[in-house]
């Protein structure tokens, strides 16, 4: 099988299943609503309707001339489009560092700095075709996180699981998870060798496992790679005695592949 992956605007990597060959292809023919350059945007691949969405990120240097829009981009058509939604009521501010994650038919917009400070709000993109997306603020109870950016995110089992990220308090090693069902937050208890605080890590999800992999905080950089068992809650490392590591590293992304395999661009 075969699999494309979008890296960034514009390039695509492709990935055979056995052996791990891949190829690099220039994507040249993208039209329609091509979003500016940015940085610090989040995005999500929504796999039920074959297409990329990006939401916010900024223009300028650091937290300056950010972004509140939402695109898609459709991974058959390469067509780039401006999502329009039916209503402002619980739409999100301009941000950068935050997630987007799709669980269900919802992109669920976590965390990020707006307004001059890191976020904990939590924003909801609805799409119910034939109507328009809708943005709606989720129902949340009992204890949030604590406000973060530059944290990760995934999808597991219809939940949302965040794990680390900063503010101007420091660097987190938390991990919380929302369920959308019961509107609460709760940050379950871990065991193992787990992630030291961190910002700027990628996490992705295979088999019910949760991978996590570089990031950076104060002390340094971390080439290591974390895996959590979501059914018994349990970090270990990963790929210890690999003669190919990946170097230190932040704001990258990784994605799994059908194969089992996990991509670190």
């Amino acid at each position: 099988a075969m699999l494309r992956l979008l890296a960034g605007v514009g390039v695509l990597a492709a990935c055979a299943a056995t052996p791990p060959t891949c190829g690099w292809k220039r994507i040249s023919n993208c039209t329609g609503a091509v979003p500016p350059a940015r940085h610090g945007f989040a995005y999500a691949d929504d796999v039920a309707s074959s297409r990329m969405l990006l939401f916010g990120g900024c223009e300028g240097e650091a937290h300056s001339d950010c972004s509140a829009e939402t695109s898609e981009l459709g991974l058959s058509t390469l067509v780039w489009d401006q999502i329009r939604v039916a209503n402002s009521d619980g739409a999100p501010t301009p941000r950068m560092g935050s997630s987007a994650t799709m669980v269900g038919s919802q992109m669920l917009l976590f965390g990020g700095h707006a307004d001059g400070s890191a976020s904990n709000e939590l924003h909801a993109l609805v799409f119910a075709a034939p109507a328009l997306p809708h943005w709606q603020r989720p129902r949340v109870t009992g204890r949030k996180p604590p406000a973060r950016e530059a944290h990760a995110a995934a999808a597991v089992e219809g939940t949302l699981w965040v794990f680390g990220g900063y503010s101007d308090v420091g660097y987190y090693a938390d991990l919380w998870v929302y369920d959308p069902r019961s509107g609460g937050w709760s940050s379950p208890k871990t065991s193992g060798d787990a992630p030291s605080a961190r910002k700027g890590h990628a996490m992705s999800l295979i088999q019910r496992k949760l991978f996590v992999f570089g990031g950076s905080s104060l002390s340094c950089a971390d080439t290591r790679l974390y895996v959590l068992n979501t059914d018994s809650m349990r970090w270990a490392v990963a790929g210890a005695d690999s003669v190919h590591v990946p170097r230190a590293r932040e704001g990258h992304a990784t994605i799994a592949c059908p194969s089992g395999r996990l991509l670190v661009y």
